[in-house]
């Protein structure tokens, strides 16, 4: 009896430990509110288009070793001219922005794209794509609300391939008002 209750108590500890590294984060600039497993280190990035410079802000949140499944949890978002792209543009433009995004981070990670399709976030068009590159994945779920394209990322080991924890974490994603 008195193993059983202290495995109950370690199970509760583990749990509750878990439970408190989860964290609400809330970026009132940016308009939205995630839960990440950790903390989150903002930074800001100019990426030069064919329309001027873009900023891309970005929130990142790199789990110690050990403490979680995921080696990478982020979210970016860049705000684009509306005379270039909204989510109100047509379908085929959408799509050839979509696809275009999702070849580019490809492209910066030095990774091939293994499965890519449409997706929403409530009305907004979205695409979710699985980036294989050295030693893992990064699973990637991009949302244009308006003319503002929100990136969600998680990376992960190959052993770690297809964890709950991925899901989680794009569903904890909430646009605020």
């Amino acid at each position: 009896m008195k193993q059983a209750l202290i495995a109950l108590f370690c199970c509760i500890t583990f749990i509750t430990a878990a439970h408190a590294q989860q964290k609400k984060y809330e970026n009132k600039a940016g308009h939205f509110s995630i839960v990440f497993p950790g903390a989150v280190t903002p930074q800001t990035q100019d990426i030069p288009s064919e329309v001027g410079n873009l900023k891309m802000n970005m929130f990142m949140c790199t789990p110690d070793e050990g403490k979680d499944v995921n080696g990478l949890y982020a979210v970016d978002y860049t705000d684009y001219p509306s005379t270039m792209v909204s989510s109100d543009s047509s379908k085929a433009l959408r799509e050839r922005f979509f696809t275009g995004a999702v070849n580019g981070f490809a492209k910066n990670v030095n990774g091939q794209i293994v499965n890519s399709g449409s997706t929403m976030y409530k009305v907004y068009p979205g695409v979710k794509a699985k980036v294989s590159m050295e030693g893992g994945f990064m699973y990637v779920q991009a949302y244009l609300v308006k003319s503002r394209l929100y990136l969600l990322l998680v990376g992960c080991d190959t052993d770690k391939d297809g964890n709950a924890a991925i899901e989680k974490f794009f569903k904890s994603f909430e646009l605020l008002k």
